[in-house]
């Protein structure tokens, strides 16, 4: 089985994020083109999670399948400050970002 496979077997059993956007959805159901916070399970033990990463990301817009890897070796998802290979941990779920703090404009 492959880590892509893997991650999917592991995300298709959860409940999505609520419809107020409140709360951690499986990584598939992320948006494009969109920052948002990443978590990825990084190590396991006996079936105990050991090590896990969280950090900004998105994913590519415009990119039907994101898990395919490009003519370069990179798949459409950008975490943490890099496009990631077929062999990285993979992001799992996605959460929205929280607003920014009163009184800062949105771009």
């Amino acid at each position: 089985m492959t880590r892509i496979e893997e991650m999917t077997e592991l995300t298709a059993s959860r409940e999505p994020a609520s419809p107020e956007g409140k709360g951690w959805s499986p990584i598939e159901s992320c948006p494009r083109g969109r920052n948002v916070i990443m978590f990825g399970i990084t190590a396991e033990e006996d079936g105990k999670v050991t090590n896990w990463r969280m950090d900004t990301g998105f994913i590519r817009y415009g990119d039907d399948d994101p898990w395919i890897v490009d003519k370069d070796g990179f798949l459409g998802v950008h975490w943490g400050g890099r496009w990631l290979r077929s062999y990285d941990h993979m992001p799992t779920d996605w959460h929205a970002l929280p607003e920014p703090p009163k009184g800062i404009e949105q771009p």
